[in-house]
């Protein structure tokens, strides 16, 4: 006997529905399965990301350092030179003629116009950064709240650091060329007075 097309349309609805719940049910028994699973890999996430944080703060303090120890070294030697190229030029202004004397004082002028220009620049990031600081200390923060400002605000130092070390370059590569341009002169002029 043949079944008519409305009882074969029923009975494959219904096939659906019973392979569904087999699905359904087999599902059901690996959900705690499941479960374990993603709360293992949730912790391995949590752990993978506090280790990043962790390396992203220590980063962030290893070039704040870097940074600092070379912008004070750099401004050990420009100090020394500067304190050189003007006692050179004190003693040259006999030998040096007019021209050359406006020369070699206008490069050492420009030299530490822009080197003092720079370090007051740098003085004034720093007054923002310990003014971030202490608004954190005024506004009574609960520990829970302190280690992540502190390491935002650390990252945020390392931040600006590698925004300035660029500029820093340039500034220091001008004063330094600026200084060469007026000591060679003073070299030359020295050299043609033997």
């Amino acid at each position: 006997m043949a079944m008519d097309s409305d009882t074969a349309k029923y009975l494959m609805a219904l096939d659906s529905q019973i392979q569904g719940l087999w699905k359904s049910l087999k599902h059901h028994s690996n959900a705690a399965e499941h479960r374990e699973r993603a709360r293992e890999y949730q912790q391995k996430a949590d752990r993978i990301e506090q280790q990043m944080l962790s390396y992203k703060t220590e980063l962030s303090a290893s070039i704040k350092t870097l940074h600092e120890e070379s912008a004070r070294y750099t401004n050990v030697v420009m100090v020394i030179g500067y304190a050189g190229y003007f006692a050179t030029w004190g003693f040259t202004k006999d030998i040096l003629g007019k021209d050359f004397t406006a020369f070699v004082g206008l490069m050492g002028m420009l030299s530490v116009a822009v080197f003092c220009l720079w370090e007051m620049f740098v003085i004034l990031t720093r007054l923002q950064a310990v003014s971030e600081l202490g608004q954190i200390f005024r506004n009574m923060i609960s520990v829970e709240d302190f280690e992540p400002l502190r390491d935002e605000q650390m990252r945020r130092e390392a931040n600006r650091a590698m925004i300035i070390a660029p500029v820093h370059k340039l500034v220091f590569t001008f004063s330094l060329t600026a200084m060469a341009a007026g000591g060679l002169v003073m070299m030359h002029a020295l050299y043609s007075s033997l």
